[in-house]
């Protein structure tokens, strides 16, 4: 489940837990209201009889311990002692001593003055009056030093209005109090439901933070849950993919260019040791004849030559690297470009007993004319140089393809060394062929022609025929003719 269902689950029931049970407190409270007003019915009188009989025997116990009392505060608690008797039949009580009312207990109503007028008109020491819904009962008992007069009042069978509204007030305050109550626990409870779910994900991602920071680019989250925070996890599984990628291609890249320093040095030291050799012979009188200083001074300008070949492809290569080569991509008829560039170039003194054979179709690709020449005269020139049959040829063919165009270099020399043709087009990397030639070769060639091919979106590789020679095949996007 999402987290954006989740919270609106969430706030769905933090709305629908608080009304169901408010509303259910309700309806228990309307119950018991109801059950209270049919209760009530038991505290007052349903027949007149029934309140003559038992009010009248209760007045008269009253006014015996009322004369008991010899004051008027013994007379006043005692009569205060009856409330129970009251509060059971929802009695109201006025009592008087010598014609001074000392207490009054109860619910007042409107018809009471109308009924104690009633009964004083009947001039009885006991006097039994009512309405429709009010009861009275008087009663008097007089010697030669008191007069009591009780005034007892009673509703009939029905609830009062003071003990429905007390019993209403009391439930509303406590309905309003549990439905505060139950939104602050619903509301507690949900948010600490949700909560956890995102401390959850939050630590999973701070472990995956401090995995990284540890340095220990392996870790992946591989989170499962299909929820709103998976593409984020994805993504930082994704980022680390890159970041180990990145970080294995600058070690890369400071060993190759180590390696690049040491190769640089290697190959410049051992014709500038050739040079101080010849030029020392030179001052020292070991080349004692015409003959031999001139073969000394060309072999000195030989190993120069060497040297300002390999500065030269060395600043090449390093304008690759720093992307320092300015490129201009069109649309170009490959078949027709590599047949000028052949033509146009070289002659047989150029190609020192190279023969080249063209296979040309026709393919139209996006590339830029002079990496194409680069390309194609690395190659030949590597060709020129290490092909060591008698007869040395190259045969160079351009085929579409359903996707894009093959321009192929195939030779009939003797092939690279299998345990480097796969890092044949890194920087310094030479066969056995070309580590004993006595043309020192740069190392840098192929280098240039793969990095010239990447440069134009496209691809290389190297392989040995098993007849005999190598194959160097280079896809570029064919876009049609």
């Amino acid at each position: 489940m999402t987290m954006k269902k989740k919270l609106i689950i969430s706030n769905t029931l933090m709305l629908v837990i608080p009304i169901v049970l408010t509303f259910v407190l309700v309806l228990a409270s309307v119950l018991f209201i109801i059950s209270s007003v049919l209760n009530g019915k038991n505290k007052g009188f349903s027949e007149t009889e029934d309140f003559y009989i038992i009010t009248s025997k209760k007045a008269e116990i009253m006014q015996e311990n009322l004369h008991k009392a010899e004051t008027k505060e013994q007379k006043i608690a005692y009569l205060k002692s009856n409330k129970d008797f009251f509060d059971k039949y929802r009695a109201r009580v006025i009592t008087f001593v010598n014609g001074e009312e000392i207490y009054r207990y109860g619910h007042n109503s409107p018809q009471d003055k109308n009924l104690m007028q009633a009964v004083k008109t009947l001039n009885s020491d006991t006097a039994l009056t009512s309405t429709d819904e009010r009861y009275l009962l008087y009663s008097r008992k007089a010697d030669d030093n008191e007069n009591i007069e009780l005034y007892i009042f009673s509703f009939e069978d029905i609830l009062s209005f003071e003990d429905a509204y007390k019993t209403i007030t009391i439930t509303v305050i406590f309905i309003i109090v549990f439905a505060l109550i139950t939104i602050l626990l619903t509301n507690r409870f949900l948010t600490k439901f949700i909560w956890s779910q995102i401390d959850d994900v939050l630590t999973l991602l701070q472990k995956g933070i401090e995995q990284v920071k540890k340095g220990n680019l392996k870790y992946r989250i591989n989170y499962q849950k299909d929820d709103e925070f998976k593409p984020y996890f994805d993504t930082f599984d994704i980022a680390i993919d890159h970041l180990e990628t990145n970080t294995m291609v600058v070690k890369y890249q400071e060993r190759s260019s180590k390696e690049l320093l040491a190769a640089i040095s290697h190959d410049l030291r051992s014709p500038l040791t050739s040079i101080l050799a010849y030029v020392d012979g030179l001052i020292e009188g070991i080349a004692n004849s015409p003959e031999l200083e001139n073969k000394y001074l060309q072999t000195i300008k030989k190993k120069a030559l060497n040297m300002q070949d390999l500065t030269n492809q060395l600043f090449e290569f390093s304008k690759f690297d720093l992307n320092g080569i300015p490129t201009k991509f069109e649309k170009i008829r490959l078949d027709k470009l590599i047949y000028e560039i052949i033509n146009n170039n070289y002659t047989k003194e150029d190609l020192k007993g190279l023969s080249i054979k063209l296979n040309l179709n026709e393919a139209v690709v996006f590339g830029d004319k002079k990496l194409f020449q680069r390309i194609v005269a690395n190659i030949i020139e590597n060709c020129i140089k290490y092909n060591d049959n008698e007869n040395p040829e190259l045969e160079i063919s351009v085929h579409k393809r359903q996707k894009d165009c093959l321009l192929r270099f195939s030779d009939n020399g003797s092939g690279i060394d299998d345990e480097i043709i796969n890092n044949i087009f890194e920087p310094f990397v030479k066969g056995d062929k070309a580590r004993k030639s006595e043309n020192l070769g740069s190392g840098l060639g192929l280098s240039i022609v793969a990095r010239a091919v990447s440069l134009m979106g496209g691809k290389i590789k190297a392989k040995n025929k098993i007849s005999g020679g190598l194959i160097i095949d280079i896809s570029v996007s064919e876009v049609g003719g």
